[in-house]
């Protein structure tokens, strides 16, 4: 699950069968380095913020955050642990990556956690829209977090020399002790698997008998991966997901352009 999907999600009290309000923010325990709090913007005048334990929450789908029952929120001024929390603000989202020795290697766009435990599964660092395109963004996985703080996330040296996106999957290939043709597949296929899990898919991919793998603009799971994976077309899916970003990108530059007329 990614986090960018949860903020702004509608929130339901599943008791009540009612919105009362949507997913303002996320923050994380930096020592279980998981998702800890969900704070929800409450609707009307007096609504304010209130939070729930992410242990707490029903479920998250795809167009709301149901929980059971308004018991669950909890105001920061009776949660010690809350007010600690958001006092360390770890919200992680936009935060620098650097190595242990210092190295810049970007910004936080996106986190990928486990959805039953919170648990923290994978950065997703963007370097820029130019270097998003034609290298790909980087996949950290947790196991490479050295220390989550307010002003850095640092990662362990090694993620220099074993990054996530396309262009360096197959940099480091030619550079492993990968020898042969079936060792060489199988770690292409996985730096593939882990760059295309929880992206978008910029164009529709079919299997040799016609029938959808994944259609244009859905989110790709896990089971869309087993698909493609099933029937040869993981590459082409990689792909599809590289022309998503750069569609995206682009219909940014062209609505900055027309904002910028508009503004002359």
């Amino acid at each position: 699950m990614r986090v960018s999907d949860i903020l702004d999600l509608s929130v339901i009290v599943l008791e009540e069968g009612k919105e009362i309000g949507k997913v303002k923010d996320v923050i994380f325990d930096p020592e279980k380095i998981s998702l800890r709090v969900i704070a929800i913007g409450i609707k009307g005048l007096l609504g304010g913020v209130k939070f729930v334990l992410y242990e707490k929450v029903e479920s998250i789908g795809e167009n709301a955050l149901i929980l059971p029952n308004r018991d669950v929120l909890i105001s920061s001024k009776k949660a010690p642990e809350i007010r600690n929390l958001l006092e360390k603000k770890l919200g992680i989202l936009n935060t620098p990556v650097l190595t242990r020795t210092g190295t810049r290697l970007g910004e936080v766009s996106d986190v990928i956690i486990h959805a039953d435990s919170g648990a923290l599964r994978e950065l997703e660092v963007t370097r820029g829209w130019v270097k998003d395109i034609t290298r790909g963004r980087s996949g950290i996985p947790a196991t490479m977090l050295v220390s989550v703080g307010e002003d850095a996330v640092i990662v362990s040296d090694e993620v220099q020399e074993e990054s996530f996106g396309l262009k360096e999957a197959f940099e480091h290939l030619a550079k492993s002790a990968a020898k042969t043709k079936k060792g060489i597949d199988r770690v292409i296929g996985e730096k593939e698997e882990a760059y295309c899990l929880g992206k978008m898919a910029g164009m529709t991919i079919k299997d040799d008998q016609d029938q959808i793998i994944v259609a244009k603009g859905e989110v790709i799971g896990e089971e869309h991966l087993q698909r493609a994976k099933e029937s040869g077309k993981l590459h082409e899916l990689a792909l599809s997901v590289g022309f998503s970003l750069a569609q995206e990108k682009w219909k940014d530059i062209q609505t900055s352009r027309q904002k910028s007329k508009k503004k002359s």
